[in-house]
């Protein structure tokens, strides 16, 4: 809302067409993202290591994105941009990993950044995890039906 404003300041009135959005990655942004989406941002884009750090109070190179107190903080986040119609995407080096990949995917997060020379790596990844996913949801369907 802010950008948008200092630009009607200088008698630009901003686009419909360019979206707003803000990085996540401090875990004030994270308690607060329900006040930031409602200033009407398009998208937010959550920085995992830099979030990760600030949360654990942990060096670069030392810390656990698997700890309870980041996985929650990621939930909360995009849960409340799901339910508020806000974009997310995530980045981070971490989200190469299997295990996080299908967490990420089951909590919703739409769009993964990462580096360049890991692009292709990443996106076989995800494929195979959200089939993996879309398999079971079907199987598990399917079981019900059965009994």
């Amino acid at each position: 809302k802010k950008a948008k404003d200092m630009f009607r300041e200088i008698n630009i009135e901003p686009l419909e067409e360019i979206e707003f959005g803000v990085i996540i990655d401090t875990p004030a942004s994270s308690i607060l993202i329900k006040e930031i989406c409602d200033d009407g941002i398009d998208f937010v884009v959550i920085d995992l290591e830099k979030l990760t750090r600030m949360t654990l109070n942990s060096n670069e190179g030392s810390y656990n994105e698997y700890h309870p107190a980041v996985l929650r903080q990621i939930s909360n986040i995009v849960k409340t941009c799901r339910r508020l119609s806000v974009e997310t995407s995530i980045i981070g080096k971490q989200i190469c990993e299997p295990e996080f990949i299908e967490f990420l995917i089951k909590n919703g997060v739409e769009n993964f950044i990462c580096d360049i020379n890991g692009i292709n790596e990443a996106k076989n990844k995800i494929a195979k995890t959200e089939k993996k996913l879309i398999l079971k949801a079907v199987r598990d369907e399917y079981h019900s039906q059965q009994l």
